[in-house]
């Protein structure tokens, strides 16, 4: 397939709140462009031992978040020792691009994108993997929506930094590729 312009040598990192299908387009969009897809918290669990629930539980989040982003830094220096020009897809956390200076920094490594469903395909995702997700685990019913609500509120500030969003609940990759 013909990649277009504005990603020729660069990483794509997919940004978004958590359930909002970053993983799932990153390996059909990785597919499609034949490059390598690297899942942040698949790689971090793989490097740590752990899961992502067990470092959360054992070290809190922002020692979590302070070992996301050396991971981040790794998996970029891992592309970039391959060439300059070497591309790939980053599928991050949720809230990877919410913390230190991460959004810029990717932005500044490559193109970022949103991973912006609606609210309610968000909910439904979320509602069935709560044991999954450190941040919701317990959560359900009112009290999920109330936390998901506030913490949308403070991370899409930093999401709409972004390069570009993507609305769609099940995005086609090279729907999207053509519209770049």
């Amino acid at each position: 397939m013909q990649i277009a312009a504005p990603l020729q040598g660069a990483i794509v990192f997919l940004t978004g709140f958590m359930a909002s299908g970053k993983s799932h387009f990153g390996r059909q969009l990785a597919e499609l462009m034949q490059v390598p897809f690297y899942d942040l918290d698949a790689f971090i669990e793989r490097r740590q031992g752990k899961s992502i629930s067990s470092l959360f539980q054992s070290q809190g989040e922002q020692s979590f978040r302070t070992i996301e982003r050396e991971a981040l830094e790794h998996i970029v220096g891992e592309i970039r020792s391959r060439g300059p020009e070497a591309m790939a897809v980053v599928a991050t956390g949720g809230g990877a691009a919410c913390h230190a200076d991460n959004m810029n920094w990717m932005n500044a490594q490559g193109i970022t994108v949103w991973m912006n469903p609606p609210y309610e395909v968000l909910m439904h995702r979320l509602s069935r993997e709560t044991s999954q997700r450190p941040l919701v685990q317990g959560l359900e019913g009112e009290a999920l929506e109330a936390f998901v609500r506030s913490r949308l509120s403070v991370r899409e500030p930093f999401y709409r930094l972004s390069n570009y969003e993507i609305r769609e609940p099940n995005p086609v990759p090279s729907l999207w590729l053509k519209k770049i």
